[in-house]
């Protein structure tokens, strides 16, 4: 897939990056960044009239195409865009050097810049498009930035290389988000999947799914089996109230793993959410949960064996 394309597909499918997410993984994003950007300085303040062009590419993730100021992900604009921002940037230059003796500017640094610049390392290496995996759930197709399509047997496979794969989830309404676990931050365990099951079914009724034995010769077809059962009497309500339920009495989520249909086949994409006590249950349970269900979410992770996906943001619809 040409240069061209590959951009084009990046900014029909990643615009929403430029929003303030629901929830952002701060520590792991970090981890993540300085593990594939693998920076060589970090800018603590500058003087505009004296940053030098190789300085102000290290700086900014991207042989300095980015400009004073300038996200290097603003890059997936393309030209026409360039010469508006250029345009601008150049009255703020002026201003900036006439001010120079009087002020030191001071980098930004969050956790959302370091995710922009992130996606900016895989869109612009080519090496990496086969990396940068879109997903639309319920599935319809994943697709890769190269223009590759892959099946959900595969996509585990997409992990096999470095740096990461990194995932782009639009989830649709009526989404089918399970909680299935939590960790709280003073310690201690809550099996929300349970909860739910004892929600949604009987304790006598016979149809009430129980989840394989990992020994079971038929383990893969009844896992898809017992996810199948659970999607079939979802209620995004129930599973909102066992989660924030979970949550009462001043208890700070740690963790939380969820599981997302993603067909109605009885596939699933686990996902690990790292909170750390910084997070009101709610943003979790309505706003995740609940809202997700009926108006859609769109989450970002880096993909591991399962698969299995780190969560690194949560946007709302």
């Amino acid at each position: 897939m040409s240069v061209g394309s590959a951009h084009e597909i990046a900014l029909q499918r990643l615009w929403w990056l430029a929003d303030a997410p629901l929830f952002i993984d701060e520590p792991l994003i970090a981890s993540f960044y300085d593990a594939v950007v693998r920076p060589e300085f970090e800018l603590q303040g500058k003087t505009i009239g004296e940053i030098n062009e190789r300085t102000n590419s290290l700086l900014m993730g991207g042989a300095g195409e980015a400009g004073l100021g300038l996200p290097s992900f603003l890059s997936f604009l393309g030209a026409d865009a360039r010469l508006k921002v250029d345009g601008k940037l150049e009255h703020t230059r002026k201003r900036s050097e006439q001010a120079t003796a009087q002020h030191d500017w001071k980098a930004v640094h969050t956790a959302g810049r370091k995710l922009e610049e992130l996606v900016a390392v895989y869109v612009a290496d080519q090496r990496f498009h086969s990396r940068l995996i879109f997903m639309d759930c319920p599935t319809s197709g994943i697709q890769t930035l190269a223009g590759a399509m892959l099946d959900f047997e595969t996509l585990e496979q997409a992990n096999d290389s470095f740096p990461r794969s990194l995932i782009f989830l639009d989830v649709k309404s009526e989404a089918i988000i399970i909680p299935t676990m939590c960790e709280f931050s003073a310690g201690g365990f809550a099996e929300l999947y349970e909860n739910l099951i004892g929600k949604l079914w009987k304790p006598e009724d016979t149809s009430r799914p129980v989840y394989p034995s990992a020994t079971s010769a038929t383990a893969s077809k009844e896992r898809l089996a017992y996810w199948k059962d659970i999607s079939g009497r979802y209620n995004s309500r129930v599973a909102m109230e066992i989660l924030e339920k979970a949550a009462t009495d001043g208890r700070k989520l740690e963790w939380l793993d969820f599981r997302l249909r993603l067909s109605v086949e009885g596939e699933t994409l686990h996902l690990h959410v790292c909170p750390r006590g910084l997070y009101a249950a709610g943003t979790f349970g309505y706003n995740f949960i609940r809202r997700g269900n009926r108006q859609g979410v769109r989450i970002v992770g880096s993909l591991k064996r399962g698969p299995d996906l780190n969560v690194l943001a949560i946007f709302e619809c």
